[in-house]
């Protein structure tokens, strides 16, 4: 579950970075709160649940910028 999670989010970042269209930004945000709550659910261990949601947080930020970015080009 981990592993297709991860895989999606590539995805829409893939689909926007190609496409630039905002509904792959959001489509990120769903696939990124998916994976953030199935890594919290997950047997792994607490410093690595940690470790992971710390690195989910370096990875949204940027395409929560563009997301922004977009919504002021579009002003």
């Amino acid at each position: 579950m981990l592993a297709s999670g991860m895989l999606m989010m590539r995805r829409h970042e893939k689909n926007f970075m190609l496409r630039r269209d905002q509904s792959y930004i959001e489509a990120f945000q769903e696939s990124a709160n998916d994976f953030a709550k199935a890594v919290e659910t997950s047997d792994l261990a607490p410093a690595s649940k940690a470790d992971i949601a710390a690195k989910l947080q370096s990875y949204f930020a940027p395409m929560a910028g563009d997301r922004l970015a977009g919504r002021a080009h579009r002003q």
